[in-house]
């Protein structure tokens, strides 16, 4: 399993609220960080490094703020409210943001590092 499929089991992206192969492409963009040999991403010799739990934050954040426009509706005798996904959406983040990675780089390279929103 390559890290896009890792990334959209993680964030359940076929789910409502749904996130397309657009957003998956930013999301693993967004988690490039520094190699284990501190080579930034943008360095020639960067061998791909990840931090899926960084992208599976942010994916969370993404699917709560398209939850924010979604509406309340009943079907089949069940309810379905928005704030139930927002809260979802923002406990899932929560559990991601506990898991990102720190990059610590000696040198004066400086990898991804957590987000100063994470809690």
């Amino acid at each position: 399993m390559d890290n896009r499929e890792r990334l959209k089991r993680a964030i359940a992206w076929d789910q409502t609220p749904t996130l397309d192969e657009d957003d998956i492409d930013d999301l693993i963009s967004l988690a490039r960080i520094a190699d284990a040999e501190g080579n930034l991403p943008s360095d020639a010799g960067w061998e791909e490094s990840f931090d899926l739990n960084l992208a599976a934050y942010e994916g969370w954040g993404r699917k709560a703020a398209k939850a924010v426009s979604m509406i309340a509706f009943s079907a089949d005798d069940a309810s379905f409210r928005r704030d139930q996904y927002i809260q979802h959406c923002q406990q899932m983040q929560a559990t991601y943001a506990a898991r990102v990675a720190y990059t610590v780089n000696t040198s004066s390279r400086i990898g991804r590092r957590r987000h100063a929103d994470c809690p």
